[in-house]
């Protein structure tokens, strides 16, 4: 994850992007204990079950979409040789 920040980051705002990108991984670690205790102990179980389904589902949505948007370099596609003397814009691994 951090080489995807540093690659999609402009270089006057990478630390900024770093900063952003550690944010969006303490925080969810600091408010899910409290969140998963209160509903657990309120006898709400199904609907923690379900906002880790719900949530788990958003993030994969949102995975795919930013891989979309993605630049080829970045998401670490090259373009096959067969293809390229084609010109076709097929893209592997």
């Amino acid at each position: 994850m951090p080489a995807l920040v540093n690659d999609l980051a402009p270089d006057h705002l990478r630390g900024r992007y770093n900063a952003a990108s550690s944010a969006a991984f303490q925080v969810p670690s600091v408010i899910a204990p409290p969140f998963a205790g209160f509903l657990i102990g309120h006898h709400l179980a199904g609907v923690y079950i379900t906002s880790l389904v719900v949530g788990g589902l958003v993030l994969v949505w949102l995975a795919l979409r930013l891989e979309r948007g993605l630049p080829a370099h970045v998401n670490g596609l090259t373009m096959s040789a067969d293809r390229a003397r084609d010109s076709e814009p097929s893209w592997s691994d």
